[in-house]
């Protein structure tokens, strides 16, 4: 037994020295050698202004309901909004009373998109504006970023009339690329419990890429006619770039209207003719 150990230390040696001596021969110390086998993969290089690619969110159906106290006139608005879905079980309604816009397709508008069915977004980077194109709805939204100004006077007298996904400018503070967007048109909710806004909302989104596989979005609202103070609607949410092409994924009118005919309706209790009306 002695011996056998013997022969096996005897083997270990000459195998250790035989490595060493091939080491040196490569110029490489052998510890070096090992040293590196065992060293983790360096994170890939990345450029924090380049935001451009897919890039894929967790599912959100809401706000996460962080929204200020109401003014007189959101909390108007508010009362008269019918949600189908969300935690307010007392506000909530069978699906064919809701007045949620997006059950009948209408567009989901701006910020709600980034908070229902975002799954994927897709960045175009181009000299004077940044493109983000939307998985939910085939959507787009045009970001300038050639140091025009805000607008300030969508739906006045002698301005451009509101639009469902307002209008935006971009700029960079440092490493986080900031977008301003006012002028939404307020027939959108911002969220599936049918908290609203008005025109005059301004919406800051703060778009940090942290490295090369995520990215980090804060959103600021702050609109004074419906809300007494500003607010934070996702505290955070972390995209992960995707090595995919941006997905379809549409609200079908026709598709909307047989799904409220033959599912909503009956489940209520109640039918519907073919226009969907009671």
């Amino acid at each position: 037994m002695v011996l056998r150990m013997r022969n096996r230390s005897i083997q270990s040696n000459v195998l250790l020295g035989s490595l060493a001596v091939f080491a040196i021969l490569l110029g490489q110390p052998l510890r070096t050698s090992m040293a590196a086998q065992d060293a983790p993969a360096k994170a890939q290089q990345f450029d924090p202004h380049d935001l451009s690619g897919v890039w894929k969110a967790p599912v959100r159906v809401t706000s996460g309901r962080e929204v200020a106290p109401m003014t007189p006139w959101g909390l108007e608005r508010f009362n008269s909004n019918k949600p189908f879905n969300g935690v307010d079980k007392v506000r909530m309604v069978p699906l064919a009373e809701s007045n949620d816009p997006m059950i009948v397709c209408d567009p989901l508008g701006f910020p709600r998109n980034l908070f229902y069915q975002i799954w994927h977004i897709k960045f175009l980077q181009l000299p004077k504006e940044t493109v983000q194109l939307f998985e939910f709805g085939a959507v787009w939204r045009e970001i300038w970023t050639d140091g025009r100004p805000l607008l300030t006077n969508v739906g006045q007298h002698g301005g451009p009339d509101p639009r469902w996904y307002g209008y935006s400018v971009g700029k960079w503070d440092g490493d986080t690329f900031v977008i301003n967007t006012t002028g939404v048109d307020d027939r959108s909710w911002l969220d599936v419990y049918g908290d609203p806004h008005s025109v005059e909302m301004r919406v800051e989104e703060r778009y940090t890429r942290l490295d090369h596989e995520h990215m980090r979005l804060f959103i600021t609202i702050d609109d004074p006619k419906a809300y007494t103070k500003p607010f934070v609607a996702l505290p955070k949410l972390i995209f992960t770039l995707a090595d995919v092409e941006l997905p379809e994924q549409m609200c079908v009118p026709s598709e909307a209207l047989e799904y409220l005919k033959s599912v909503a309706a009956p489940a209520d209790g109640k039918s519907s003719d073919k226009n969907g009306e009671r």
